[in-house]
């Protein structure tokens, strides 16, 4: 029977690592942000950071790239996996920005075309939550 279920779950990480892996939402670190993302950027930009172990930052996936498949033409749509020591230390100045200290993943910034956080969700959202915030905010 435990071998059974070590099977049952092994197949299902891998169909999850699979579908991580054909993402319509490119995946960046700090340093393509800053460096390549950024200097060019003309639209606000939503970054989920999550990491492979955290169940939640895996479900995130499917809904931001829901998101950028409806907004793509006002917003760009990232995600940030921070299990990257640098893109680590760039979640802890976000945090910092929001001035309520570290709450954890997910974590998703939306951040205008210079560069600064105007907005955040701790944790999961809905679709549907997102796309009423953005009507209300425009």
């Amino acid at each position: 029977m435990k071998h059974l279920i070590f099977l049952i779950l092994s197949i299902c990480l891998l169909a999850d690592v699979e579908a991580n892996a054909q993402s319509t939402v490119k995946t960046i670190n700090y340093n393509t942000y800053e460096n390549n993302i950024l200097p060019y950027q003309e639209k606000p930009v939503v970054i989920l950071f999550g990491a492979n172990y955290c169940s939640n930052s895996r479900k995130m996936i499917s809904v931001i790239e829901e998101l950028n498949e409806e907004l793509s033409d006002y917003l760009d749509f990232y995600i940030v996996n921070i299990e990257d020591g640098i893109s680590y230390n760039w979640l802890l100045n976000l945090f910092e920005k929001t001035g309520t200290g570290i709450q954890g993943i997910p974590f998703t910034a939306i951040i205008d075309d210079e560069g600064d956080m105007v907005g955040y969700y701790y944790g999961p959202f809905t679709k549907r939550t997102f796309i009423n915030d953005f009507r209300n905010n425009q």
